[in-house]
């Protein structure tokens, strides 16, 4: 069952209805209690959360996605403009002191030769004379 139907069922029991049937529940059923009631609208308000939640991530994602297209369409590399994630740091870092070139790390990571250097410096992993010439 989807999250959106689970919703909509929740909803129909608040209302007083049978989610299946869409009958009025009795008078004497469990879910006319008010203490249900409220463990009910809690458990929407939380099941919203979590749905508004998933659309911003889907939204982020494809905005992602839309900016590597853009990126590939401009020449420049699928990553340019990104922040770097903590692993991607960490490879970074990892290649660094394997002793490969920025200009490789670049490639790699899909990034310009210019954001690898500032992310070593950023990392403390080089000065800015060393920065300065890679340039």
């Amino acid at each position: 069952m989807r999250k959106s139907d689970f919703l909509g069922q929740l909803k129909s029991l608040v209302s007083g209805n049978n989610p299946v049937t869409n009958k009025p529940l009795s008078n004497t059923s469990i879910m006319k209690d008010y203490n249900n009631i409220k463990l009910l609208v809690a458990l929407i308000e939380e099941l919203e959360i979590s749905l508004e939640e998933e659309r911003l991530i889907q939204e982020k994602k494809k905005s992602l996605e839309e900016r590597s297209a853009q990126n590939r369409l401009e020449g420049k590399p699928e990553r340019h403009g990104f922040s770097w994630t903590e692993s991607e740091k960490i490879e970074l870092k990892d290649a660094f002191l394997q002793d490969l070139s920025p200009k490789t790390i670049a490639k790699a990571h899909q990034r310009t030769i210019g954001s690898v250097i500032s992310q070593l410096l950023t990392m403390k992993l080089i000065d800015q004379d060393e920065a300065d010439s890679y340039q």
